[in-house]
């Protein structure tokens, strides 16, 4: 996917992470854009359920307030529930 808001030295370090036999799982997002550029390897099971869980997002229509108040009652770091 070409994202128009990189330079053409990031659109090369991005193409060359998304070749790259070393790397299972490459999201890009550049800022102030709603493109997401993305690549999984597919043979590795983690990588593709992060991507999944990132990318389909199901909770995209829950307010930032619910998300918040979601947040304020999740208990403390070491607190038991």
């Amino acid at each position: 996917m070409k994202l128009p808001h990189l330079n053409w030295l990031e659109r090369w370090a991005l193409r060359l992470l998304h070749r790259s036999p070393r790397m299972s799982l490459v999201i890009a997002k550049p800022v102030d854009t709603t493109l997401i550029s993305w690549s999984a390897l597919e043979d590795d099971q983690l990588a593709m359920a992060i991507a999944q869980d990132l990318l389909l997002m199901p909770d995209d229509d829950e307010p930032l307030s619910m998300q918040l108040e979601r947040i304020y009652h999740q208990p403390s770091y070491g607190e038991r529930e």
